[in-house]
């Protein structure tokens, strides 16, 4: 008897959107219809149910029988690899410079994967470039607890360009500090910190010029 996929069990039960995540990544049913393909399998289902029961003549072929829990994981390497091709589409729509776009698919991908924090931290440059600091901020905060590792370097320095954009500059300042601290060698960090620790200063000289002034 040949192996039934996950997707056709899925097919047969009627639940067409397992159908539609799993059908592009199961060889041999990439261009099925989907309202077909459930159409017949939940025929076969029917025409299987009205047969007498037949206990499986080995063990190979009651490993051949999916399980749910055979669902359950196809469905998640489906929505994995599904969400890996949205954050390559986006990566590239980002650097076309087509943030609006490449934001749409980065949270496509996050509704799919949540726990990956590099979508959230992707999902943020793209939104610090369209110029949505604030949310921006959120997301590379999201991507810190998502990864479960505060000292992110990063994200650290991600977090201090968000703040910077939001005219924060001691707070920026300090979130590159921070990343400057893992990330000793790094150039670009070091030079965003003292931009920061500089604009910092002189909007720190400027209120107190205006407050002293008559």
């Amino acid at each position: 008897m040949a192996r039934v996929t996950p997707l056709q069990l899925a097919a047969g039960l009627g639940h067409a959107d397992v159908v539609a995540l799993l059908k592009p990544v199961t060889s041999g049913f990439e261009q099925r219809d989907t309202l077909e393909l459930i159409s017949t399998e939940q025929a076969r289902v029917a025409t299987e149910s009205a047969e007498p029961y037949q206990a499986p003549v080995s063990a190979k072929e009651s490993d051949d029988i999916p399980t749910p829990s055979d669902i359950v994981d196809a469905v998640e390497l489906a929505a994995q690899a599904t969400a890996t091709r949205l954050k390559d589409d986006g990566n590239k729509l980002f650097a076309q410079k087509k943030y609006v776009d490449s934001i749409d698919l980065y949270t496509e991908a996050i509704g799919l994967t949540p726990r990956d924090p590099l979508l959230y931290s992707n999902r943020c440059a793209a939104l610090l470039a369209a110029g949505r600091a604030a949310d921006a901020l959120r997301d590379i905060r999201l991507a810190k607890v998502v990864r479960l590792k505060p000292d992110w370097p990063k994200a650290l320095f991600r977090e201090g360009q968000c703040l910077e954009a939001l005219k924060r500059y001691e707070d920026a300042a300090c979130a590159m500090w921070a990343a400057m601290q893992i990330a000793p060698d790094d150039k670009l960090i070091k030079k965003r910190f003292q931009n920061c620790v500089k604009r910092g200063r002189e909007e720190f000289q400027a209120s107190g010029a205006a407050t002293s002034s008559p």
